[in-house]
C-alpha cells in the first residue's frame, strides 16, 4: 500500500498541479506535496475558512453539507473533496484541467480513504 505522501505526489504529477494537501477538518495538515513557494499552513488555513463558511451557509439554507467544491480564480483553481474526516485539496494554475483529471482524483480519494483508516 502506498503512503499518503506517495499518493499526493502521484496525484500532483497526474493532474499537473501546483499542489495537493490532506488535512483534517480542524485545519491540521496530515501530508502535502506542494510546489516551492506554497505554504501548507496557508493552504490549510484558507481551506478551513472556506469549508467552515460554506458548510455553515449550506446547513443554514437547509441544503446539508457538501461533498466537494471547486473555485476558479484569476491565477488558479482549487478543488476541495470531503473524505469524511479529512479534506483533499488540489491546486492548479489557471490553465489546469481539473475536470479532465477527475478519474485520477477519484482514484486518489479511494486510496487516501484506505490509507488513512486505522485498524486495531
Amino acid at each position: 500500500m502506498a503512503s499518503i505522501k506517495d499518493i499526493l505526489e502521484d496525484l500532483l504529477v497526474s493532474v499537473s498541479g501546483k499542489g495537493c494537501l490532506l488535512m483534517i477538518h480542524d485545519g491540521t495538515v496530515v501530508s502535502f506535496a506542494l510546489e516551492e513557494g506554497l505554504e501548507p499552513d496557508l493552504v490549510s488555513g484558507l481551506t478551513s475558512f472556506l469549508t467552515s463558511t460554506l458548510d455553515r451557509g449550506l446547513t443554514e439554507g437547509g441544503m446539508g453539507g457538501f461533498t466537494s467544491f471547486k473555485i476558479h480564480s484569476t491565477h488558479g483553481k482549487v478543488l476541495v473533496v470531503d473524505l469524511g474526516d479529512a479534506y483533499l485539496v488540489v491546486l492548479t494554475n489557471q490553465f489546469g484541467t481539473l475536470d479532465n483529471s477527475m478519474p485520477e482524483i477519484q482514484e486518489a480519494v479511494l486510496q487516501l480513504r484506505r490509507a488513512s483508516r486505522i485498524s486495531i
